[in-house]
């Protein structure tokens, strides 16, 4: 967590901004923002404007996942 761009600790957990990464054997991990990448490791998020063009409105990505939840059935 970050506050006005300073970390923050938050029940007991490391503050800061962190990336979530997918190493090469298909296990994931979450790493500080500034910390040094594992070799082989991909980023697993990216920002709604690398996936669509334009990023699509908040309230229909919202029912989307709503409609989603009781299926199971996830598509990207």
């Amino acid at each position: 967590m970050e506050v006005d761009g300073q970390d923050r600790y938050k029940r007991g957990k490391r503050g800061g901004r962190k990336r979530l990464v997918e190493l090469p054997d298909g296990s994931r991990r979450v790493v500080p923002q500034g910390a040094p990448v594992p070799e082989g490791a991909r980023d697993v998020l990216r920002p709604l404007t690398e996936l669509y063009s334009p990023p699509p409105e908040v309230s229909a990505l919202c029912e989307r996942v709503l409609e989603q939840l009781p299926t199971g059935a996830y598509t990207p």
